[in-house]
């Protein structure tokens, strides 16, 4: 669902996760979607910015996952600016993006039940790029400098897009929650989102779709062989 400008240098070929990084940690706030805060630290490599994960966890017992509807925690003013129609596409391309990428790896169901991981999700800032601007810094010269300047004292690009989002990982039996996190992703001004509204935001989806992935495998978690 990008929204691309008259005269983008944008080729969807080049489309790929390494368009956005990873905020600071004193860019990250608490939504109060998760019910425990006092448990997170700042997050290792190939975490979010801030993550806890039960101590002593394994996953080996689990081969099916259950991905509740992801929710909306974000301001009411970001709702009226963004817009319902935009919101729902993004929700709706986030929903796809997750289903994709682990259900290639594990079935996923609708009920809980015995060896199956509940993953729930609220997404809590939503900013899209300025694709007109977005353009300018990916070509002019003084653009680009100027976002540099802006990233060095803020730790995120000019007119680029942002996101942050929560997660908690549970039993969806017992309700035992495993690991949780907070992350925020920011465009990286790269030539693949040039002209883009909401590409920093699309990328960010598949990047933390693939990184669970692989985390679910590093804690034990196997692909089943049904898929």
């Amino acid at each position: 669902m990008r929204v691309l400008g008259g005269t983008t240098l944008v080729s969807l070929l080049l489309f790929g996760c390494g368009a956005t990084k990873e905020a600071r940690e004193g860019d990250i706030t608490n939504s109060g979607f998760l019910q425990d805060y006092s448990l997170l630290e700042e997050g290792v490599e190939g975490t979010g910015v801030k993550t806890w994960i039960k101590p002593g966890a394994s996953l080996e017992g689990y081969d099916k996952l259950l991905l509740e509807l992801a929710e909306l925690w974000i301001s009411e003013e970001s709702r009226r600016e963004i817009g319902e129609e935009d919101l729902a596409n993004l929700l709706g391309y986030f929903r796809r993006t997750v289903e994709t990428e682990l259900g290639a790896l594990w079935p996923i169901v609708d009920s809980p039940g015995p060896g199956v991981l509940e993953v729930r999700v609220a997404i809590t800032e939503l900013a899209p790029a300025n694709p007109y601007l977005n353009s300018i810094t990916g070509i002019v010269p003084q653009g680009r400098q100027l976002s540099k300047l802006v990233e060095l004292a803020t730790g995120t690009s000019l007119f680029v897009g942002s996101i942050m989002a929560e997660a908690e990982i549970v039993d969806s039996v017992t309700g035992e929650r495993l690991a949780a996190g907070i992350d925020r992703r920011v465009g990286a001004n790269t030539i693949s989102n040039v002209g883009s509204t909401w590409g920093d935001v699309e990328d960010a989806y598949k990047f933390w779709a693939r990184r669970i992935a692989r985390n679910f495998q590093r804690y034990g978690m196997q692909p089943s062989k049904e898929n």
